[in-house]
């Protein structure tokens, strides 16, 4: 599966096994609205970390996603900055609504810096 910012893949196991197992950014979508944006970081696997937030291991957030994309990258923090700063720039400065959600500090790790924490 290419992944395609225009058509984004339904979010059930079949798709996200088609994930790549490399390093990237993934969007999760509900109905069709952006409501989360993911890091799998260097040595991470796209296809696991869509898995987790599948399984429901990210919270119910995210597991009620309906669509997701992704994009690889060998470079995946800069590109996860990069899609913030630009949703962060078409939302008035709000975060997606998962993202607002991740509270717990192994959420963090895994997903970046505290976002809702910037001064």
């Amino acid at each position: 599966m290419k992944p395609s910012l225009r058509a984004h893949a339904p979010f059930v196991s079949r798709h996200v096994d088609e994930a790549p197992a490399s390093p990237g950014v993934f969007l999760l979508y509900r109905r069709g609205r952006l409501v989360y944006i993911g890091l799998a970081g260097p040595g991470g696997s796209i296809r696991e970390r869509l898995h987790e937030h599948l399984r429901g291991q990210a919270g119910s957030c995210t597991r009620s996603a309906t669509e997701f994309d992704f994009e690889a990258s060998p470079y995946p923090v800069s590109l996860y900055r990069q899609y913030f700063a630009v949703y962060l720039g078409t939302s008035a400065g709000r975060l997606p609504e998962c993202n607002e959600a991740v509270v717990d500090e192994v959420s963090l790790e895994r997903n970046g810096p505290c976002l809702s924490c910037r001064k």
